[in-house]
């Protein structure tokens, strides 16, 4: 457990160089094709970066959308293949869902940092 003066410094260590608090925004169990390129376009105008937490069974059909959100500055991090309770699945269910995920987002975008 956590004391205040710990949860204190953490949000010291992510404060901006300014010393000014900050939002970090993420989007779950996407990519979506109806909302996420509104999103997309919403984050561009405001020039604000993300992180999307991508499904691989979604990102699979939606490759493009993992390439706009790459090349508009995105973080792209892995929210496994079908997602599963991974604290019911077998070692060997989680690793297939971890990885085949990381090959999914990097078939869509080779080179991208998951």
């Amino acid at each position: 457990m956590r004391s205040t003066n710990d949860a204190t410094e953490a949000r010291r260590d992510y404060a901006e160089a300014g010393g000014e608090p900050c939002v970090y925004l993420s989007f779950d169990d996407g990519p979506n094709p109806l909302c996420t390129p509104a999103i997309l376009d919403v984050l561009a105008q405001h020039r604000t970066p993300a992180t999307f937490c991508v499904i691989g069974a979604y990102a699979a059909g939606q490759p493009q959308l993992i390439q706009r959100m790459i090349a508009e500055g995105h973080e792209v991090a892995n929210h496994t293949m079908t997602h599963p309770e991974l604290a019911k699945c077998m070692l060997d269910e989680v690793e297939y869902e971890i990885l085949t995920t990381n090959k999914v987002i990097g078939m869509a975008c080779p080179g991208a940092s998951v």
